[in-house]
């Protein structure tokens, strides 16, 4: 009597693991894609309320935002680090995606371009744009 395992045996094992590990991945990416589009909706969310603080305060929209710059006007700081834009970009938004910041005419609106993967709650996938009145799917 042998002791061990057949080849057939060995194979289906093999086999089986290479089914659970790729499951694994293809679950362990979209978890990761939603996560950096969640990030993605905190960064606007947090710009929106210092764009607000800095309008109430000098009754202007800042001239820009640069990202991983801050956003201060005299001693007041309204954001200490524009957030850089999650890599890599996901979905079929372009390669160049970013927070993309527009002051509209006479400083008193502004336009933030940016792109999810997939929808976020009430905001769809795909491009959005964020303004004073809210974030509408472009």
């Amino acid at each position: 009597m042998k002791k061990g395992f057949t080849l057939v045996e060995v194979l289906v094992v093999v086999a089986l693991l290479a089914v659970l590990t790729t499951a694994s991945v293809a679950v362990f990416s979209r978890i990761r894609r939603q996560s950096r589009d969640s990030v993605r909706v905190v960064n606007i969310t947090q710009m929106q309320v210092a764009l607000r603080a800095f309008y109430r305060d000098w009754g202007v929209y800042p001239e820009d935002m640069i990202n991983g710059s801050n956003l201060a006007s005299g001693s007041i700081t309204y954001m200490d680090t524009i957030p850089l834009y999650p890599q890599p970009v996901d979905g079929n938004c372009p390669a160049n995606s970013s927070y993309d910041y527009e002051l509209g005419a006479g400083s008193t609106t502004y336009s933030i371009t940016f792109c999810l993967a997939e929808k976020i709650g009430d905001i769809e996938g795909g491009i959005n744009i964020v303004t004073p009145a809210g974030i509408t799917h472009q």
